[in-house]
């Protein structure tokens, strides 16, 4: 009986031990990877196709939202403060208190009137207040600029309008009351009014910061002084200012603060040399500012 076991016993074992080997045979072999077609090269680039008349239209419209919710700012008044520095390139003919340094304010309005068509007017105004005691020039002794006339702006980007190049023609003039410390030998210009030719540069940064920059010719066509030296009513001037902003809301509107450097100067041209001793002098204001601009 035993032995009838063992035979039928071993030919199970090895039929199982075949099967046991067929099966780690098949997991070992990896199945075969998906066959990819590939598409044959070409060179040949499609064509652009150019954009459909209604799509055109799309475009415009969508660009005169963008204008219609940034439209050009039809007013614009700045308010300034800061300090003015009075130069001329000849001893000191008129003695100025704080180093010839004189506290200031200022004044500018700028109005779109027909489109592109606006009107600008500014001012400073400085005063003498704390003056040098051995000067003629008081407390009450003061200094102004003027400047009014049309301005046109050209926009360089219909969809930022802070973008813009402005010229201008404006009436100039320029009063004080200084007096001369040496009226016979020295020469100081107290008044003088011209016409005045800029060109005006706005940059934005972000939308936030920008930068403005100015420059004005001046031609000069009446002068005056209280010297007994006698000088030419023509001449040139010439008046420069830079200006960087941040914009930002108050109360519901557009306000932008920031800084600014202003120059302004003008040569006047004796009759005679006399007793001055020189073809011309020149003469030159230089001030910093912070400025407070509200946007309409």
């Amino acid at each position: 009986m035993k032995n009838i076991l063992i035979l039928i016993f071993i030919p199970w074992m090895a039929l199982a031990q075949e099967k046991d080997q067929q099966n780690a045979k098949a997991k070992a072999t990896p199945a075969p990877a998906p066959a990819v077609v590939s598409k044959p090269k070409t060179n040949s680039v499609e064509p652009e196709l150019p954009l459909q008349p209604s799509k055109w239209l799309e475009v415009n419209s969508i660009i005169d939202e963008i204008k219609e919710q940034n439209p050009p700012r039809n007013f614009k008044l700045k308010a300034k403060a800061g300090l003015v520095q009075m130069i001329v390139n000849t001893d000191d003919p008129i003695k100025l208190g704080l180093g010839s340094n004189l506290p200031a304010i200022g004044f500018e309005g700028v109005a779109n009137v027909f489109g592109n068509f606006g009107l600008e007017a500014r001012s400073i105004f400085a005063m003498n207040l704390v003056p040098d005691p051995t000067s003629p020039n008081t407390a009450s002794s003061y200094i102004y600029w003027l400047d009014i006339g049309p301005r046109y702006t050209l926009y360089m980007d219909s969809t930022k309008l802070d973008n813009n190049l402005a010229f201008k023609v404006l009436f100039h003039h320029n009063q004080s009351n200084f007096q001369i410390t040496d009226p016979v030998n020295r020469l100081y210009v107290t008044k003088y009014s011209g016409a005045s030719f800029g060109i005006e540069r706005s940059i934005p940064i972000t939308r936030k910061l920008g930068v403005v920059g100015e420059f004005d010719l001046v031609q000069i066509f009446s002068t005056s002084t209280p010297s007994t030296i006698a000088v030419k009513q023509y001449g040139y001037g010439f008046e420069i200012q830079g200006e960087i902003y941040y914009q930002m809301e108050l109360f519901g509107k557009p306000w932008r603060v920031g800084v600014s450097y202003w120059q302004q100067g003008h040569e006047s041209e004796v009759d005679a040399k006399d007793n001055f001793r020189r073809n011309s002098q020149f003469q030159v204001a230089r001030a910093l500012f912070i400025n407070l601009v509200l946007l309409r």
